[in-house]
């Protein structure tokens, strides 16, 4: 991460626009319907309508193409053709209702659609008794409270299948109990008992939209929801002239921004005028990085703020004069779905919803498939697996409203994740884990992978992370995604994101492609300096990724971003209106010089009309002048139309004096980069002249054009232009 890294401070203060906005010098032409406002409301009301399908229509059926000998045997058909009628499945199949099933029945009788069995701990009980090619099937349109346990496994030719039948709905196995009973317990708030919740409460819902927990200070505050603390004691204590006016919160959380990547929970232990101590471990604080308060009645001061305090199991909700009319519902089973040492077992066309802690819990487990279900409401993360799970498929499904993580790998391998929906993962601060990799879409995904064709929509940090860490992750294939607002509760990430960790890491066939990556707005509230968010990030150490054909517009730092990285192809890309540089390369680490860094056939497209240092198309810094060792640079554009002739090139490279250079002066220097690379063909003093347009699906996008333009080849355009898939173009109106 570039923030521990002091270099960072250099970076001027861009100014640039943190709310997801389109445009960042006012007025650059979208018409192709892009979606720039970063989409989430994290003050209790969460959009859940970001389920936009970008695979196009393409068809996968169960096949896919991964360059790298990704396993995919055994793994479910993903073109949604399984039949859950009841119909085609080689062994038994029993169904089950909640409306007219009884568990008394027998196992013959419960073969028959119209005498099912009713609950999901009947289903336990018989679990282990199921054979290969054996199916369960819910009833659509119907609710089936509690914990499915997996006690057998299938083969690769015949799979247990758990699904659906009937019409309607798909079938919801839910961890939601509703809460009623409310009895009021002062200052506009009520009370109400969740006998069968446990330890923690980690997700309520009222009227079916996500509630957070009660937080103060409120995001509406001046400072964006935080304190802000001057001085702090081991990981113990802060100090904060802010706690003045606080109200008591002995035995609430502490939420702490420790570093922009990093958010902590704690428990507050005392509080005084000044000082707050708590327990709860994690990095050690940042003075001058910010603070808030949650989960304690007195956070809970406008309608839906909610605390849950664990021993009496009571629930306490604000609701002004009068007890809560609305429907509200509490997460009490931990996991809908556990799987132990299991295998060749599929869900298909099922929903998830209200895990307290995750949906789907995969221990030691492989060769599960997940297709065309929802996984909605969860505490913690949708799916979680530990390393030892491999081959997991997932395609066809959406995930939405979760705390923390979508998917978390745990550095597991073979996953095929594929034309799915991710929406709002992570985006309220607080709500997901303390320490390294939360509050992403994707996290820690590893050797022969394939995420292609998925629509990632508001990470609360990264949109997509696979692993690079100790030589883990070779032939992992990033193709075809649209991720479109990222980093809005916490920054330094990115769209796609991969770090090498500590020293030198050994990978191979790893690609990043064809990939569109919007509105990375970065999170400056709670934090001390720059925003560091990049559409493209590869940090520290990771190696060996061909970065080729991708997309990264309106994103508040960089478009890509190298840290102290190497042996990497940087082909055909487009950044455009980055909020500082479009490419930036940062090398602090003298033992992770930038070598064999490749970079051909790039539009680096700025829209910054600034006259001053705070913009550059391209930001390089190195420890030492070794610049004409980074590797082979030409037939890039460096764009800046608005001002093309200020310089466009920042090199930092001692003992050498820093140098601000134009594309000509860079050529100029001997270094043998860039020889035959260009600026903007054209230069415009109206933004509005800008036209950006993108293509995030899977077939061809035909796009309109009223007037003369020109592409940044000098290329004349006109009539209409047809975008093929996953691609993008930048054009200058001539007229």
């Amino acid at each position: 991460m570039v923030g521990c890294s002091g270099d960072a401070s250099e970076l001027p203060d861009s100014g640039a626009s943190t709310d997801g906005g389109t445009s960042t010098d006012g007025g650059i032409s979208t018409d192709g319907g892009t979606s720039t406002d970063g989409g989430t409301s994290t003050d209790g009301g969460i959009s859940t309508d970001g389920g936009t399908s970008t695979d196009g229509g393409t068809s996968t059926d169960g096949g896919i193409s991964t360059d790298g000998g990704i396993s995919t045997d055994g793994g479910i058909s993903t073109d949604g053709g399984i039949s859950t009628d009841g119909g085609s499945y080689p062994g038994t199949v029993f169904y089950f209702s909640t409306s007219n099933g009884d568990d008394s029945r027998s196992r013959t009788q419960a073969q028959n659609p119209t005498t099912p069995w009713k609950t999901i701990a009947k289903l336990n009980s018989v679990f282990s008794s199921l054979s290969p090619g054996d199916a369960v099937l819910f009833n659509r349109g119907e609710e089936f409270p509690g914990a499915l346990v997996i006690t057998n496994s299938g083969t690769a030719a015949a799979p247990i299948t758990v699904g659906a039948y009937g019409s309607g709905a798909k079938p919801v196995i839910t961890g939601f109990t509703a809460i009623s009973s409310w009895s009021p317990s002062g200052n506009g708030r009520y009370s109400a008992t969740v006998n069968a919740a446990g330890s923690t409460l980690n997700m309520v819902t009222v009227d079916g939209a996500l509630q957070p927990m009660g937080r103060w200070p409120r995001l509406t505050s001046p400072t964006g929801g935080y304190l802000t603390l001057q001085s702090h004691v081991g990981n113990t204590s802060i100090t904060s002239t802010d706690l003045a006016s606080a109200p008591g919160f002995i035995g609430a959380e502490i939420v702490i921004r420790k570093a922009h990547w990093i958010l902590d929970r704690g428990v507050v232990t005392s509080q005084s005028a000044t000082t707050v101590s708590y327990s709860g471990g994690g990095y050690e604080a940042r003075d001058d990085f910010g603070f808030f308060f949650q989960n304690h009645v007195n956070a809970c001061t406008q309608p839906g703020d909610w605390t849950f305090a664990p021993a009496p199991k009571v629930l306490t909700m604000f609701s002004g004069a009068a007890a809560p009319a609305s429907l509200v519902k509490a997460s009490v089973v931990d996991h809908l779905v556990t799987a132990t040492s299991r295998s060749y077992v599929t869900f298909d066309g099922l929903s998830f919803s209200g895990a307290n802690l995750d949906a789907f819990s995969l221990s030691s487990s492989d060769h599960l498939a997940i297709n065309n279900c929802d996984l909605s409401f969860s505490g913690v993360n949708a799916i979680t697996a530990d390393r030892a799970t491999h081959d997991i498929t997932v395609t066809h499904s959406t995930f939405s409203n979760t705390n923390n993580n979508a998917i978390s790998a745990g550095g597991s391998t073979n996953w095929v994740i594929q034309d799915n929906d991710f929406n709002n993962t992570g985006a309220i601060a607080g709500m997901g884990g303390s320490g390294d990799g939360t509050y992403t879409t994707l996290y820690d995904v590893s050797s022969n992978s394939a995420i292609e064709r998925n629509s990632v929509r508001n990470s609360g940090y990264v949109g997509i992370n696979f692993t690079s860490v100790g030589g883990a992750g070779s032939s992992v294939i990033v193709r075809n995604n649209l991720i479109d607002g990222f980093c809005l509760v916490k920054d330094d990430g990115g769209g796609i994101y991969t770090w090498g960790g500590t020293g030198p890491t050994s990978t191979t066939r790893r690609t990043i492609s064809n990939n569109i990556v919007l509105n990375g707005t970065g999170a400056p509230a709670g934090a001390n300096g720059v925003v560091t968010v990049a559409g493209i990030y590869i940090d520290d150490n990771a190696a060996d990724v061909n970065i080729s054909d991708n997309t990264c517009a309106f994103i508040a730092g960089s478009g890509i971003f190298l840290h102290n990285a190497r042996n990497l192809d940087i082909i055909g890309n487009t950044t455009f209106s980055s909020g500082i540089y479009e490419l930036f390369l940062l090398n602090d680490d003298a033992a992770a010089p930038f070598r064999n860094v490749n970079l051909s056939g790039n539009t680096f497209f700025n829209t910054s009309i600034s006259s001053n240092y705070t913009f550059y198309v391209a930001d390089i810094r190195s420890m030492t002048n070794d610049i004409a060792q980074l590797g082979t640079w030409d037939d890039n554009f460096y764009c800046r139309p608005l001002n093309n002739e200020f310089q466009a090139i920042f090199l930092h490279r001692p003992p050498l004096a820093d140098a601000s250079v134009t594309l000509m002066g860079w050529q100029a220097l001997g270094y043998g980069l860039d020889v035959h690379s260009h600026q903007t063909p054209v230069s415009v003093t109206d933004p509005a002249k800008l036209r950006f347009e993108y293509n995030a699906t899977g077939g061809p996008r035909v796009v309109p054009l009223v007037g003369n333009f020109m592409a940044v080849d000098g290329t004349p355009r006109s009539g209409s232009i047809s975008l093929p898939p996953y691609s993008s173009v930048v054009l200058i109106n001539t007229d």
